[in-house]
């Protein structure tokens, strides 16, 4: 949570509006206090190793919105999803956050150029914007969602 945390505010300094969903890093105490990012001794590698061949021209819109979901997959599956262009029903998105550090490093997978339309957020429609894909940067988070044992359900926490 802390790498979507700060990429969350890097953005909305930079004049974009996040949309997150699925939150819940405040009640498993990542935010309490002694808890640091350290992003200086551990920084964020972003790695460009599996570009995603699933998107097509953005067009005259300006990026305006940062969409922010979880995978309901594993990271390899996600990884797979995601860059897979013989699926029928084909997905991407511009970042891939791991759930947690691969090895010693912080790591966030760029799938699609940032100038690219990408397409995360199906036809999607929020406030006056029918085309969100055009106007947002989607970031999708490596989480496998929820089980159900035993008749309960379990969230997996971010």
């Amino acid at each position: 949570m802390r790498i979507y945390l700060s990429l969350c505010l890097a953005l909305m300094f930079s004049g974009l509006k996040p949309i997150i969903s699925s939150c819940s890093g405040f009640r498993n105490g990542m935010y309490s206090p002694g808890y640091s990012s350290n992003l200086i001794n551990n920084p964020i590698v972003v790695d460009y190793s599996r570009p995603s061949p699933n998107y097509n021209e953005r067009g005259s819109n300006a990026i305006s919105t940062l969409v922010m979901h979880y995978t309901v997959a594993d990271l390899e599956r996600s990884l797979q999803i995601l860059t897979d262009a013989s699926r029928p029903a084909r997905v991407s998105a511009h970042y891939l956050v791991p759930k947690r550090a691969i090895g010693d490093q912080r790591k966030v997978y760029s799938l699609v150029p940032q100038a690219k339309r990408a397409w995360h957020a199906g036809v999607g429609q929020w406030g006056a914007f029918n085309d969100v894909n055009s106007t947002s940067i989607g970031v999708k988070i490596v989480n496998v969602g929820y089980e159900d044992v035993a008749g309960k359900r379990t969230w997996d926490p971010f």
